[in-house]
């Protein structure tokens, strides 16, 4: 049986500071990681480059979904794990992750999310399939399509042992 691999999935803009730690925290588990850069005129671009990912360019129009959506469309991946600049995933073995993506019966996992004051959890792990997108421009959701995908499969969505650490000083630039 073929490996399963995954993509890291980022959409940036001026995250010079934080983007570093959120590549670096998921190298031992991803296969390939894309960014979409919206504008940045720091060094963004140059230091997700110099971890091998692959940059491309987008105007914001609003949308947070158009941008999740986009990123997606350039994984190759069977899994997409999407993260924002100044996440950072708790180490996890490999061979954890593989068990995980290797599921038959997954469509995609929902992940504990931490923060300085609040915990929730929410789907960032999921199989890439064209179907699937993102919906709403804020406070942007994959799990309308996911679920509506996966049921059609009899696949489901499950909690995970993954963590993700955010980081509140992280602010949204989109907007500037």
């Amino acid at each position: 049986m073929k490996r399963k691999t995954v993509t890291l999935c980022m959409i940036a803009r001026d995250n010079e500071q934080s983007i570093d730690a959120t590549i670096k925290s998921t190298l031992a588990v991803v296969d390939e990681i894309i960014v979409v850069d919206v504008g940045s005129t720091d060094k963004t671009v140059l230091i997700a480059q110099g971890y091998g990912a692959k940059v491309c360019s987008a105007q914001w129009q609003d949308d947070f979904s158009k941008l999740r959506n986009a990123v997606m469309a350039e994984a190759t991946s069977d899994w997409i794990l999407m993260l924002d600049p100044g996440d950072v995933l708790e180490p996890i073995r490999p061979v954890e992750m593989n068990k995980l993506i290797s599921s038959d019966g997954v469509a995609g996992y929902k992940i504990r999310v931490q923060s300085e004051d609040s915990v929730k959890w929410q789907v960032n792990l999921f199989r890439n399939h064209p179907f699937v997108k993102y919906r709403y421009p804020v406070y942007e959701k994959i799990e309308v399509d996911l679920l509506a995908w996966a049921e059609s499969r009899g696949l489901k969505i499950k909690e995970s042992t993954l963590v993700v650490k955010q980081s509140d000083d992280c602010s949204e630039t989109f907007f500037t």
